[in-house]
């Protein structure tokens, strides 16, 4: 019988130990941590591919391959651990120079659409940058996220070239009541 009390004890304790594996820790006291970053053109070419018809990127500024373009990107990655599930909110997201000047405005997933449209001349090519995107582009304005962990992109458009250094401010709020402000600077090429 002591052999059956100690087996069923290690099973039990072995179920708890393992649901405890599925959650992230997170260090933020509401349960939510985030972090902003700049990503290079470089990583994106190896995270979505090479921006051509044949490897479509949709986080590559249209014609910066291959001829000028009027716009230049500026992309950034949200990182989220969740300890809960909670709604973000995306206050602000924009890049300014040191007077305060703003010189690139944040896409939402609807308009980054638009804009993807706007260069395509291709509906095979824009399916895939479609698919690419949707799959990782930040989802709205107010998002919820669940338990773990997930990274999101945002793109910023700006007139090409978009002065830099410049700084990239962001501004977000986990369940309405705690903001999370980030300065993410963006160096001379």
């Amino acid at each position: 019988m002591r052999f059956g009390v100690g087996m069923i004890a290690a099973v039990v304790l072995a179920g708890a130990l393992s649901g405890c594996a599925g959650v992230p820790k997170v260090v933020d006291p509401s349960g939510v941590d985030l972090s902003l970053s700049r990503l290079t053109e470089r990583q994106m070419l190896a995270l979505y591919g090479a921006g051509t018809d044949d490897d479509p990127n949709p986080y590559v500024t249209p014609g910066s391959l291959l001829s000028s373009s009027d716009a230049e990107y500026i992309v950034l990655r949200l990182d989220v651990v969740a300890a809960r599930r909670a709604l973000i909110s995306l206050n602000e997201v924009t890049a300014r120079d040191d007077s305060g000047k703003q010189l690139a405005t944040l896409y939402t997933w609807p308009d980054f659409k638009a804009w993807l449209k706007s260069w395509s001349m291709d509906d095979k090519v824009l399916n895939i940058e479609y698919v690419k995107a949707e799959s990782s582009y930040i989802p709205g304005m107010d998002f919820q996220v669940g338990v773990g962990r997930r990274s999101y992109y945002l793109v910023l458009i700006g007139k090409r070239p978009i002065p830099k250094p410049c700084t990239v401010l962001g501004s977000f709020s986990i369940d309405s009541d705690t903001t999370k402000n980030f300065t993410v600077e963006v160096p001379k090429s």
